[in-house]
């Protein structure tokens, strides 16, 4: 028994578009990977290094900026 699949007059276009989009979320997949283990080095290098007498790690502006980084790896994982 063979079944047609009946498809609304725009979902081919989706389809074929979706075909064409697959190799490049492959390599933002990679990407986005490679993007953790650095935000890692970062968190570990900021608790390693010392200004104005307390590690990088306890100082706001830097808290801030790994915050920010971590969204931005959040965002980027969910945008493709």
């Amino acid at each position: 028994m063979s079944f047609k699949l009946v498809l609304p007059p725009g979902a081919i276009a989706y389809v074929k578009a979706q075909q064409l989009r697959a190799p490049s979320r492959i390599d933002h997949c990679n990407a986005v990977d490679r993007l953790y283990p650095a935000r890692s080095k970062m968190c570990q290098r900021s608790a390693s290094r010392a200004a104005f007498g307390k590690p990088l790690a306890e100082q706001g502006s830097v808290r801030e900026n790994i915050a920010h980084s971590a969204r931005e790896i959040a965002q980027a994982h969910f945008a493709f």
